[in-house]
């Protein structure tokens, strides 16, 4: 495995879950491509819809393991497991580790995430 591509994969997700913690939500906002696309068991969200789902979970406790990378060009496909407590529609969710799936793209300016996978929504 690259260890290298693996930490910059690390580093993208937990900076991505540190801006969500702390509502920097302008900062979110510059790491998320506008063509970007959010699916959970819930459906399939637009951007601006994902942010406003991050913003109404009240993320915290946010801890990510098993972070695995893979790259295809300028893409950088990140698979890892994620435990924390957030809530879905005003309901508080499993704080067990559950899997997550993020694609990000290499820009001039650094990575955007232009899809994301989040199935621990009940």
């Amino acid at each position: 495995m690259n260890q290298a591509l693996i930490k910059t994969a690390q580093d993208l997700e937990q900076k991505t879950l540190d801006l969500i913690q702390a509502g920097n939500w302008s900062a979110l906002d510059t790491m998320i491509s506008p063509e970007c696309k959010f699916v959970t068991n819930s459906g399939v969200f637009n951007k601006h819809q994902a942010i406003k789902l991050m913003q109404a979970m009240n993320l915290r406790e946010a801890n990510i393991r098993h972070v695995q990378a893979t790259q295809c060009g300028d893409t950088l496909i990140v698979s890892f497991e994620l435990a924390c407590t957030e809530m879905i529609d005003d309901k508080p969710q499993s704080k067990g580790y559950s899997p997550r799936l993020s694609v990000w793209k290499q820009m001039a300016t650094g990575y955007q995430c232009i899809a994301y996978g989040d199935f621990n929504r009940e």
